[in-house]
């Protein structure tokens, strides 16, 4: 695979590169549009959906707030997973930070830090 279809942002091709951390699919209408997503380790399957800096940003921030909901042994992670279905209101398929956009990380983000809060106090 060296394509994913269209830009969501600009609709130029979606083409394979590689990088320092590996294979990625940026916009072909780079640096203008700044369109991109990171692949699978060793692979060219896509880690999530394309998206801008500002997505992908929040996508990091998202993950390091819920992530510490099973690494810091809370939950365990299946548990952790099904907490941000319900907090999300999503189905298992849709659980992925990477397929979330800008608003879903923000909520997560949100959600999830007041949930490592709660449990600081329960301890």
């Amino acid at each position: 695979m060296t394509e994913i279809g269209p830009c969501p942002k600009c609709g130029g091709l979606m083409k394979l590169k590689s990088g320092k951390y590996g294979h990625f699919y940026s916009c072909s209408n780079w640096p203008m549009c700044d369109i991109l997503v990171g692949c699978h380790p060793d692979t060219t399957n896509p880690l999530g959906t394309p998206a801008d800096q500002k997505t992908r940003d929040w996508r990091i921030k998202a993950h390091e707030a819920f992530d510490s909901l099973w690494k810091d042994k809370e939950m365990t992670r299946k548990d952790a997973y099904q907490w941000m279905k319900t907090a999300m209101g999503v189905q298992s398929k849709d659980a992925h930070i990477g397929m979330f956009d800008l608003e879903m990380c923000k909520k997560l983000t949100l959600l999830a830090n007041i949930a490592n809060i709660e449990s600081e106090k329960g301890k």
